[in-house]
């Protein structure tokens, strides 16, 4: 007898769908009627957007045996949503010389009026479904423009909620998942860290057994993702500046980053653009205000993105500068006031000598070269006396993981003025293009309010360049405090150990300046951050 493959799909179970038990009662009665004998391939809970699907692939493969001579189905679309899917597959069936019949839309593709039928019916589905398509993907990115969650799973650090808005309509939005907020915050502070990486968190991480969203281990694509997520931290005017130099897309006015919700960076901004998210550029992408609680703060958010910028590779350092010397950039000479540089001489000899002698020659600066091995030991043995004493121990004790940065209201006065900067900026631009039209008597105006506005961008510049060095001498200390404390159990041996690029952390880290030569006595004085 004749066998018959009854083909049946369910993606999921919904009261107004067809089980894979009716449809198959139904597929039954043409085989019956037929005396066909019947093989049942059931791919319940597969969607149909696709033909890779077990039970489908079993099918094919014994209809390539010669096993099937005929396919029955409920309806057209058990088989695909895709016209081009279903027409391959006709193409397929007929090398083969099995028919297809659909149980609920009386055709078969045995006879030409049934070929046509079903090509015609595969296209309005197809249709359908991208229809349906475009619709979700409209609901996305208006879900998206408002501030609310667009879709999909909640970031780590967060879980989804349901918020109502003025109109009584219901959204999905972000707040804060306290367990997993504590390892995203772990995550930026240890990335800032001397020595601080990607790929010892990930070891960290990993030997602590803190897991993912999916419950699984993590990785260094994963930590590195996270760290450059501004779903994190806040809607500053310096993270609007931030995209705004990288031509994000930014769906809010300047006026919405007021520092007092967080942001989104999602979705593609063409159809050329990268299919995965993390592969995507920022220009690529939409910026978005959004209105749940940041994790971290926008000064912290940004430091780290100005570390993994500096740890892209760059062309190779110069010899001489940050290769032969881990005190590059930190010795004064005491006698002229200028930098000291190392010099390489003959064999291994090497010597630290005043710039200013060895770019205007040797008669310029009367302070002697000092053998670098010497003075490297003399602050290695400083450092070691300086750090293990009691005081200085216990003031480290204190201010572990103090938290020393910008206060709410300096960040608060912080982003005022950025947003009276960038508003100014805007201001000029608009008098420059009015200026453009040649207007004499608008000319004359436009000129003294520009001068105007410019004596104030320049009062603004001078208050935000002192908020920027005290947050940044703020910054540094704390560095030099969580630095320390990770070294107290035994300094100076962990000293004495760290290899060049350690030394180079440690001494940047906890040292302001080094002044030899100083024209009292010739010493050498070190001067520590702590």
């Amino acid at each position: 007898m004749t066998t018959a493959a009854i083909y049946l799909r369910q993606s999921k179970e919904k009261k107004d769908s067809v089980s894979i038990e009716a449809q198959l009662d139904k597929c039954k009665i043409i085989c019956q009627l037929n005396g066909w004998e019947y093989i049942a391939y059931d791919d319940k809970g597969k969607s149909g957007k696709d033909l890779n699907r077990p039970a489908f692939k079993q099918m094919m493969q014994d209809i390539e045996s010669g096993k099937v001579k005929h396919i029955v189905c409920y309806r057209l679309d058990r088989i695909s949503r895709s016209m081009a899917d279903f027409s391959n597959l006709i193409v397929t069936l007929e090398q083969y010389g099995v028919d297809f019949i659909s149980a609920t839309e009386n055709f078969d593709t045995s006879n030409p009026l049934g070929r046509a039928m079903v090509n015609i019916i595969m296209t309005f589905a197809q249709l359908e479904r991208e229809t349906i398509t475009e619709r979700v993907t409209d609901n996305y990115y208006f879900r998206g423009n408002l501030g609310y969650w667009p879709g999909g799973t909640a970031p780590y650090g967060y879980r989804l909620t349901k918020i109502t808005d003025n109109t009584g309509k219901k959204h999905s939005a972000l707040e804060i998942d306290p367990e997993q907020a504590k390892w995203v915050r772990y995550m930026y502070e240890y990335y800032l860290e001397p020595g601080g990486s990607i790929t010892k968190m990930l070891n960290h991480l990993n030997e602590l057994k803190v897991q993912t969203n999916r419950n699984a281990q993590w990785t260094s694509r994963v930590i590195a993702d996270l760290l450059q997520k501004p779903v994190y931290t806040s809607n500053t005017v310096a993270l609007y500046e931030y995209y705004k130099m990288q031509d994000c897309n930014i769906v809010n006015d300047i006026s919405a980053f007021d520092g007092t919700g967080s942001l989104n960076l999602y979705g593609k901004t063409s159809k050329n653009a990268n299919r995965h998210k993390r592969c995507r550029d920022a220009n690529e992408m939409y910026l978005v205000v959004m209105q749940h609680t940041p994790i971290i703060e926008p000064e912290l958010w940004l430091a780290v993105q100005r570390k993994k910028a500096s740890m892209l590779p760059k062309s190779s350092p110069r010899s001489g500068t940050s290769k032969n010397s881990y005190l590059t950039g930190l010795i004064i000479c005491g006698n002229c006031g200028y930098h000291v540089s190392i010099t390489k001489q003959t064999g291994n000899y090497r010597a630290y000598m005043c710039s200013t002698k060895k770019n205007r020659g040797w008669y310029t600066c009367s302070a002697p070269n000092i053998r670098a091995e010497q003075l490297e030991e003399t602050v290695i043995e400083d450092m070691i006396r300086h750090f293990t004493n009691p005081t200085v121990v216990q003031k480290v004790k204190e201010n572990y993981k103090k938290q020393l940065s910008t206060t709410p209201e300096q960040q608060r006065e912080k982003n005022e003025l950025d947003l009276k900067l960038s508003q100014i900026d805007q201001e000029i631009d608009n008098l420059m293009q009015a200026i453009s039209s040649g207007n004499p008597t608008l000319l004359k105006y436009a000129n003294l309010h520009i001068t105007e506005l410019d004596e104030q961008r320049q009062e603004i510049f001078k208050k935000l360049q002192a908020l920027d060095q005290e947050e940044h001498q703020q910054d540094h200390l704390q560095a030099a405090y969580n630095f320390v404390y990770s070294y107290l159990d035994d300094f100076a041996q962990k000293i004495r150990s760290a290899d060049f690029d350690e030394m180079k952390t440690i001494c940047n880290t906890l040292i302001s300046k080094i002044i030899v030569n100083r024209k009292e006595d010739g010493a050498t004085e070190i001067i520590y951050i702590i």
